[in-house]
């Protein structure tokens, strides 16, 4: 008979440690959003040295670990600049209650209805909340308004989205962490045809079937978890939805980004001093050129050692289509490639080896390099032939430079990045490396290379911008018999990895086209929890197949209030 796991008793033991574990320190269990610009301004620190043991391969981390790095940064403010001192303040009004159980900070709008605090720039306002020694409960709305344009060669669309959400997060007996965000949105404006290209372009509209498939102006969303973390951080245990981060990357991230949305998973991570253990197990999306897929599964670990100089990561991954759950890959200190290869379905899954390191040669510059092992056959490696094609590979280096140029608050960030034919695809077609046919790792497909720069830059600690230029050369195609059968694959397209064996795959052979994107986003914050940000992308496409080049604008108005 084949192990089942149930989620009751999961809950069940998980409900156990939390009544037999002492809860004497304060703590915040709940996580902090992987998308929260808090991340930014921690790596920023870390490159300056005031945070030198900051780790920003794996996200997100808990409500509580950012205080304490927030905390830690107060305490050495001579290193800051007067708008980073300023953004500091920003973020430890938002995070007091995480470091200090004191809600003195907080605003409560359903206990003292008011016209006047909702402005009011130096408190945390929340629609509800309720503190105790032993729990503590945060209710937010999210009410947002994007407008989005595309117009050029290809596109000439307009629409307008609506979209409210409600949160409620909280921890109980200090260790004991719940979390849920609903969402709801319309588009108010635009055809079918305008809702089918904002799906292109945006990774929630495309994983929505109402909105994507059936073109109903409706879509939803959600995210949520219940969490448990020890008072000293040495082991936490999260059963839920949210995104999960894993790799160096400064701009995407190779290995695991947040590129596709949310996927649900129970993981486990643990800590002791310079080393630290994350392990994942969860259910993806997926079909196979069409058909859906009764199951598929994603199962991660990542090793990270922590220096303050140096910091290295091993990271392991292996897709399960059509299978059910097994205990083969639920051992935490296994090695799953191995694993994968003792199984009897091995030819159906798809595993995957990285390293990667990142380097602080002097401060305030960050090197980073990943290498990604979809497949690896010594044996063959060095062969000018198909059987070469066992050998698949991306690799990723980048660096980052804060106060770049010697102006105080700007930043430089430059990353190439190379994914070989095939990588991320898979023969079968269902063991993609994909959630909703979106890629789990890079955004750029198989057969692929771009080069990335970004500048940024704050004005004030309300007001930001950046820019970012990408250049990115990519090939495909597919070729057939007159009697349909597929006689070539150039290995381009992560969604098709049939016929890898059919000819010696060449980069960049194929369908080759060209892609460069300029970049501008400007983000400011007229009072607390409420943004209104700008994005302009101006996009260049040179299709070599008919020697045409395309070029289209895209701009996104989004207004958002948070309370």
């Amino acid at each position: 008979m084949k192990p089942v796991i149930h989620v009751r008793s999961i809950l069940a033991a998980l409900l156990c440690i939390v009544l037999l574990t002492p809860a004497d320190l304060p703590a915040q269990s709940e996580l902090t959003p992987a998308s929260h610009i808090v991340y930014d301004f921690l790596k920023r620190m870390q490159l300056r040295g005031v945070l030198p043991l900051y780790n920003s391969s794996v996200v997100p981390i808990s409500r509580r670990e950012t205080a304490a790095s927030l905390q830690h940064i107060a305490s050495r403010t001579d290193a800051l600049s007067s708008v980073d001192k300023d953004i500091l303040r920003n973020l430890l009004v938002e995070f007091s209650y995480d470091g200090s159980l004191s809600d003195s900070l907080s605003y409560s709008f359903l206990d003292d209805v008011s016209f006047i605090k909702p402005f009011d720039n130096d408190r945390k306002k929340h629609l509800y909340f309720y503190t105790d020694d032993h729990a503590s409960l945060f209710v937010d709305g999210i009410g947002s308004l994007s407008y989005r344009t595309f117009h050029g060669d290809q596109y000439d669309n307009a629409l307008l989205l609506g979209q409210f959400a409600a949160r409620v997060r909280g921890t109980l007996y200090n260790n004991t962490a719940y979390y849920i965000r609903l969402s709801n949105g319309q588009a108010l404006t635009g055809t079918a045809a305008d809702r089918a290209v904002a799906a292109r372009f945006d990774k929630v509209l495309s994983s929505n079937t109402k909105f994507s498939v059936e073109r109903t102006k409706n879509f939803d969303t959600y995210e949520g978890y219940l969490r448990f973390q020890t008072d000293n951080n040495w082991l936490a245990f999260t059963l839920g939805r949210e995104h999960v981060g894993y790799g160096f990357g400064y701009m995407d991230r190779i290995f695991l980004s947040n590129n596709s949305i949310p996927f649900d998973f129970a993981k486990l991570d643990l800590q002791y001093k310079n080393v630290h253990y994350s392990y994942v197990y969860g259910n993806l999306n997926g079909d196979s050129l069409g058909r859906t897929l009764s199951s598929k599964h994603i199962v991660a670990q990542r090793l990270t050692m922590n220096f303050e100089r140096i910091k290295i990561g091993i990271f392991e991954s292996v897709i399960i289509s059509e299978k059910p759950m097994s205990f083969t890959f639920m051992n935490p200190v296994g090695f799953l490639v191995s694993a994968d290869l003792s199984t009897a379905v091995s030819q159906t899954t798809n595993s995957f080896l990285g390293i990667d390191a990142e380097f602080i040669p002097v401060r305030d510059i960050a090197l980073q390099g990943s290498l990604l092992i979809d497949d690896w056959n010594f044996a063959t490696i060095s062969n000018n032939d198909s059987t070469a094609n066992d050998n698949k590979f991306g690799y990723q280096c980048g660096f980052q430079w804060q106060d770049a140029f010697t102006l105080s608050d700007l930043s430089l960030i430059a990353e190439f990045t190379h994914i070989g034919q095939f990588v991320y695809s898979h023969r079968s077609n269902m063991s993609t490396y994909t959630n909703s046919k979106v890629s789990l790792g890079h955004a750029v497909p198989p057969n692929s290379q771009e080069l990335a720069v970004k500048i940024g830059y704050d004005l004030s600690y309300r007001l930001g911008f950046s820019v970012a230029y990408k250049a990115q050369n990519s090939a495909g195609g597919l070729r057939f018999a007159p009697n349909g059968k597929l006689i070539t694959n150039f290995g381009g397209s992560i969604l098709r990895g049939e016929g890898d064996f059919y000819q010696k795959n060449v980069f960049l052979e194929g369908d080759r086209y060209d892609k460069n994107s300029t970049i501008i986003e400007v983000r400011s914050e007229p009072f607390r929890q409420f943004t209104v940000t700008v994005n302009y992308s101006m996009l260049s496409i040179k299709d070599h197949t008919v020697n045409k080049v395309y070029s289209d604008d895209l701009m996104t108005v989004t207004a958002e209030l948070d309370f």
